[in-house]
């Protein structure tokens, strides 16, 4: 049986040039924390984000800090960053969830009171967004026998 030599090298060469691209790239092998990627470089680019009214944006910065960095002690700024984020977006109900949320994991918080009134204040405009439900006509009619107390 006769063997081509560059046929053989080619062959040869491809299995292990594939395993080493997929042991180098997967990030397995040369597992190490980048010291470019730390928690208060994301939360400042979350709230770069935010100052420029990317809210969307700045949730998902948020967010991804919190995954990121779970011991973090910016994890109580990150969580209410999330919940103001999500507010200033326009997206009211995600944003009481993440607000109740907030109350219920950081009590001991200084951001508590702010959260609690915007707790408040979402209560408000729910009562607010209540469809408006038209009086029956015979409601408007006068001569119901009703007169007016001075």
């Amino acid at each position: 049986m006769a063997i081509k030599t560059g046929a053989f090298k080619v062959r040869g060469l491809i299995i292990p040039l594939s395993i080493f691209c997929i042991i180098v790239f997967s990030g397995k092998a040369f597992a190490f924390e980048s010291p470019f990627f730390t928690d208060q470089g994301q939360m400042k680019f979350a709230r770069f984000l935010m100052h420029g009214g990317e809210y969307r944006g700045a949730a998902r910065e948020f967010a991804r800090a919190i995954e990121s960095f779970p011991g973090s002690p910016l994890l109580v700024e990150a969580q209410f960053g999330i919940s103001e984020a999500y507010y200033r977006a326009g997206r009211y109900s995600d944003s009481e969830v993440q607000f109740r949320q907030f109350v219920r994991n950081f009590q001991e918080s200084p951001l508590v009171g702010s959260a609690r009134s915007r707790l408040d204040e979402l209560g408000w405009m729910r009562v607010a967004r209540l469809p408006v439900v038209p009086l029956p006509e015979t409601a408007l009619k006068p001569d119901r026998g009703l007169k007016a107390v001075q």
